[in-house]
């Protein structure tokens, strides 16, 4: 704490307009500088949106309309987004029941439902953001095609598939990757077609996923490295393919004992890392991302092709043996022999 009050008084003295701002604002906002610099390598990456007021980044935000499609990552994300514009509301752990006890302690949070659709809005400053239960790939392509999403609407669209598709919503590595090409390549035409409104698509990049607090052999085998690698390669390679995507690579900040310490079941980041990706995310859509090499940019390469990204014999080795073990049986992950689900090279 005393950290934190000394580089308070020294950026009161250097930006007396700040003044201006609650003291209790004012620290707020430096504890958020402060634990990006632990989180955050690059000081490329810092930028003026750290050191706005709560009702300066609502202005920054006007007539912004954001869609969320994403599963609990995304979600909690959500939540620690909604803090940064309402800095007095206090959480206990992220879980399920987070957004109820968010419409309760504020009216800007509201249940909504079309047709058969149901989603989460909050809505401040002249702006929203809503929030879709799109947690794996398939319910993506799903939502982003059916007639009660308003795609034409969303100035900017923020996805995070990954989690499911490696375990309970398993349809196969490769699979994986062919589907999140089709939600983004879609997303990408749309873009540059008659939905003119909209300005970015942004991909959370999967973050890194200790599973050495794993509470299941399943939990283990279907986040092994290996796999949470190609995970990674497929979404660089999806969005380098493109044209307009962002990827926000989780990975750089999450890789690390700090990031790591407050997680409470190894897959679930800590609130701080919650709220840093929030960060990065609105900093992606007010395009602050210039020299930040956690924001890759889509661009159109000639070696784009069908297949996901190519991994080594080698490696897969220890996890085919795994797979046809008894140990292995029932995993949902594991059901296909893993040499067949991924493309491999060598």
């Amino acid at each position: 704490m005393n950290e934190i009050i000394f580089w308070t008084s020294l950026f009161l003295v250097l930006f007396p307009s700040v003044n201006m701002l609650h003291a209790k604002d004012t620290v707020q906002l430096m504890e958020r500088q402060i634990t990006r610099q632990k989180l955050l390598s690059s000081s490329s990456c810092e930028t003026k949106m750290l050191l706005m007021s709560k009702e300066e980044l609502g202005r920054a935000f006007t007539r912004r309309k954001i869609a969320f499609l994403g599963d609990s990552i995304l979600r909690n994300i959500f939540c620690e987004l909604i803090r940064l514009f309402e800095p007095n509301i206090q959480l206990p752990l992220h879980n399920a029941g987070s957004l109820r006890i968010l419409q309760k302690l504020t009216k800007k949070v509201e249940k909504k439902t079309e047709g058969r659709t149901k989603y989460w809005r909050y809505s401040n400053f002249n702006f929203q953001i809503d929030i879709f239960y799109a947690h794996s790939t398939l319910l993506s392509q799903n939502l982003i095609r059916s007639r009660f999403f308003d795609l034409g609407s969303y100035t900017d669209i923020v996805i995070s598939n990954a989690v499911w598709d490696m375990g309970i919503s398993f349809r196969g590595h490769e699979a994986y990757y062919e589907a999140l090409s089709d939600i983004l390549t879609f997303l990408d035409e749309k873009q540059l077609g008659s939905f003119r409104t909209r300005k970015n698509t942004i991909l959370l990049g999967l973050h890194y996923i200790n599973t050495t607090l794993c509470t299941s052999e399943k939990c283990k085998i279907c986040n092994h490295d290996l796999i949470q690698n190609y995970v990674r390669e497929s979404q660089k390679k999806a969005v380098m393919c493109l044209r307009s995507p962002i990827l926000i690579d989780s990975f750089q900040f999450t890789n690390t004992f700090v990031a790591n310490m407050n997680s409470h079941d190894g897959v679930h980041p800590s609130a701080e890392i919650s709220r840093l990706q929030a960060e990065l995310i609105l900093q992606a859509i007010l395009s602050e991302t210039k020299d930040c090499p956690v924001f890759l940019k889509g661009q159109i390469r000639q070696d784009c092709k069908a297949t996901g990204p190519a991994l080594p014999r080698s490696d897969l080795k220890h996890l085919q043996k795994f797979a046809t073990s008894e140990a292995g049986r029932g995993i949902s992950c594991l059901e296909r022999n893993p040499i067949d689900n991924l493309y491999i090279k060598g």
